[in-house]
């Protein structure tokens, strides 16, 4: 009997440790998927990129991982334009990205571009900005505000352009790209109206 009693209490144990875990789980991922801070930074360093981050698109205009002895590593791009996209958990005000790369300076105009919803050509263009250059390595950044017609089904789809680079045989080596995502963070004023507007979505995004 006391083995049978001991026994049971066993597997109770276990039955809340099980309930544990799973409120755990569930809840980091809302966490996760609510970005509770406002600010979400994903990136590609070419050697390993996020989950959200897609890889790079048509991937006959990028050759394959290249590094040097010292370990940094870059994918050449061989024609315009190319892609790549975010999937977002939440909708955002904001995107600023970064890339570190090289260029020809023959090759002038290196810019970005986010697709709006409609034709596939519809993208909101901008130069790149330089911010600095290290170890010869450029880096430059552009900002997009992201109202909801530039969602397109939970993605931000970004190009990266720079006209007649094939034509005229240059090429950019790309050493990694950093999208940082912004909103208003969550606080105890607004945490209701948006926990309920996300719960909605979700159920949505289920049916």
């Amino acid at each position: 009997m006391e083995q049978v009693q001991l026994l049971k209490t066993i597997l109770k144990i276990f039955r809340v440790f099980l309930i544990i875990v799973a409120i755990c789980l569930v809840v980091f991922l809302i966490y996760q998927d609510f970005v509770p801070s406002g600010i979400l930074i994903v990136e590609n360093t070419i050697k390993e990129r996020s989950a959200i981050f897609s890889d790079f698109y048509p991937n006959v205009r990028i050759r394959e991982i290249e590094c040097d002895e010292a370990g940094e590593c870059w994918r050449t791009m061989t024609c315009d334009p190319l892609y790549f996209d975010i999937t977002i958990p939440r909708n955002f005000d904001k995107a600023r990205v970064i890339i570190k790369y090289k260029k020809d300076s023959e090759q002038e105009i290196f810019q970005i571009g986010l697709r709006k919803k409609g034709n596939e050509w519809n993208f909101q263009l901008k130069p790149l900005e330089k911010l600095e250059n290290v170890g010869g390595w450029e880096t430059a950044g552009a900002t997009f505000s992201i109202p909801p017609e530039y969602i397109i089904d939970r993605q931000l789809k970004f190009m990266l352009s720079a006209p007649e680079m094939d034509i005229n045989r240059r090429e950019i080596q790309i050493n990694s790209i950093r999208v940082i995502l912004e909103r208003e963070p969550i606080t105890w004023q607004n945490f209701y109206p948006r926990f309920k507007n996300y719960l909605v979505k979700l159920l949505n995004r289920e049916t």
